[in-house]
């Protein structure tokens, strides 16, 4: 019998194909593993019973146009290849992208970054998205993290306590570092990472924080607004006049731009029981041009020690109390 076995054995293993493949359990005999005859990667099978795996695994290794998916209990296309087109879905056999992670019909796709942490304290980053150029011939700088969306914890976590902050980061020759912060209370700071109000701009040590609002105009003449400040309350429940645009602030041109002119008024508009509209003007050479009145207005509706136009009668008036006007100059004394 052994003189016969051995040998029968031998033949056997000779004559498997060099491509052949074939199954064989692993060496703790609990599972099923598949490879390649000349293959050292064989399909990657896992006992939990055991806690232990066949050796590593590859699939699709020719990189033919292969396409794969993973059934879940509820799900046909729990996880799914597109090899045409190097793409992966989960819960999807279309992906729409490199990665397309698909919610079901009356809910969103979801990806969460989470982190292995069992004491969460403040600074601790609970999970980021970070943008990179790993292959860059250059080296160095350009291989680093370019810019990065994070989760920070705001606070040391517990049963009752998860603040977190939402951290962007960009790079300038460097490892991305922080720019823009939301805090855990929907405050937003830009350079400053404890903003004190809805939104702050906080300037470096030198210098003074800026907000630009702009035109795209590419012919700015006389009357053209460059950019507005709107103050309004939009939500009122009264609504009409209650949410219409109740201040604002705009720069106005008050000539034909060119390489060499700039001339730019200030306007501040106010509302009455309408959308606001103009009542101080601040010219460019730096005059100040109140709104100009066709009747008395300091009865009941300015303050005391307002100023006002007689657009009749062509002088500035100052209201001095009890409804009463003192004309302020009648053209018959000058200035200068």
């Amino acid at each position: 019998m052994r003189r016969f076995f051995l040998p029968t054995l031998i033949f056997l293993l000779a004559a498997l194909p060099a491509t052949a493949q074939h199954r064989y359990r692993s060496h703790h005999g609990k599972f099923l593993c598949t490879t390649k005859a000349t293959s050292s990667t064989p399909l990657q099978v896992y006992d939990s019973a055991t806690d232990l795996w066949c050796p590593a695994a590859t699939i699709n290794a020719a990189g033919n146009d292969v396409d794969f998916c993973i059934a879940g209990d509820t799900d046909a296309n729990l996880f799914c290849t597109d090899a045409s087109a190097d793409r992966v879905c989960v819960s999807c056999a279309d992906p729409a992208s490199q990665l397309d992670v698909r919610g079901d019909a009356a809910a969103a796709g979801t990806a969460t970054l989470s982190t292995a942490e069992l004491t969460v304290v403040d600074g601790d980053e609970l999970g980021c998205l970070h943008f990179q150029a790993p292959l860059e011939s250059s080296g160095t700088d350009a291989i680093l993290v370019g810019a990065a969306v994070c989760g920070e914890a705001d606070t040391t976590f517990s049963a009752s306590a998860n603040n977190t902050e939402i951290v962007f980061k960009t790079a300038t020759t460097a490892a991305a570092a922080e720019v823009v912060r939301i805090d855990s209370g929907g405050l937003v700071g830009i350079n400053t990472a404890i903003p004190s109000t809805l939104l702050e701009v906080q300037g470096d040590a030198a210098s003074f924080g800026t907000v630009t609002v702009s035109t795209a105009e590419l012919t700015n003449v006389d009357g053209d607004t460059l950019g507005c400040i709107n103050f309004q309350a939009p939500l009122d429940s009264a609504g009409t006049d209650a949410v219409a645009i109740a201040a604002q602030i705009c720069a106005e041109a008050s000539a034909t731009f060119s390489a060499s002119v700039n001339t730019t008024d200030t306007v501040f508009k106010n509302g009455v029981s309408e959308a606001a509209v103009e009542t101080v003007r601040f010219l460019a050479n730096g005059i100040i041009v109140p709104k100009g009145f066709t009747a008395d207005p300091c009865a009941g509706t300015v303050d005391v020690g307002g100023i006002f136009y007689n657009s009749t009668s062509n002088y500035h008036c100052f209201c001095n109390g009890a409804g009463a006007d003192i004309k302020m100059n009648d053209n018959t004394t000058a200035c200068f």
